[in-house]
């Protein structure tokens, strides 16, 4: 059996406010892999436990499969100092002193927020601030990088018990969702 190695990705583009922490959360996790993956100033970093060959696999299917509002400029692997994990998961983001990420753009309204819109079932009928991982705001509510609700104009609304559930499922389109909330949450807003 090929002894586990430590590698590390360095992804930088528009790859933050797209989903892209949540795709690699599935991703990796759907490979049995072990480690984790976060935000920094500098773009996405992951760092798993596996064997060269695989490593080399997760790359390509990084590239291949990445989010559709995902623009990765740049891709590194290099192999690390071993750490063993013992799960993946989506970890702290970390404050660098360059910053060299690129600003994600506002994103029009996807099909199943509009769905969602117009449908009188659903939590967000009619609701003005309805986004998700492929959709809303980016560049306008945007007050510093990394890209997490802290670091945008998000920041003092606490998202509802539903929200927060389904921010914390990864079966979930807003899986990790910065800008999720509904009427429920304690977001204002006036004419």
């Amino acid at each position: 059996m090929t002894p586990l190695r430590t590698f590390h990705i360095h992804i930088k583009g528009i790859v933050q406010g797209v989903g892209f922490r949540p795709f690699i959360y599935k991703l990796f996790v759907s490979h049995k892999l072990k480690g984790w993956v976060n935000n920094t100033t500098d773009g996405v970093h992951i760092q798993f436990n596996t064997t060269k060959e695989f490593s080399d696999k997760m790359l390509q299917i990084i590239q291949e499969k990445s989010p559709k509002l995902a623009v990765i400029t740049s891709i590194y692997l290099e192999e690390v100092s071993f750490s063993k994990y013992s799960d993946f998961k989506i970890v702290q983001s970390a404050f660098l002193e360059r910053t060299t990420q690129l600003l994600t753009p506002d994103y029009a309204m996807c099909e199943d927020c509009s769905k969602e819109l117009n449908s009188k079932e659903n939590k967000r009928y009619q609701y003005p601030f309805i986004t998700c991982t492929n959709c809303g705001p980016r560049f306008s509510i945007i007050k510093s990088l990394p890209y997490d609700r802290i670091t945008t104009t998000m920041d003092n609304f606490t998202m509802c018990d539903s929200c927060n559930k389904e921010y914390e499922n990864p079966v979930n389109r807003r899986y990790f969702s910065q800008t999720n909330s509904c009427p429920e949450c304690a977001i204002e807003f006036s004419l």
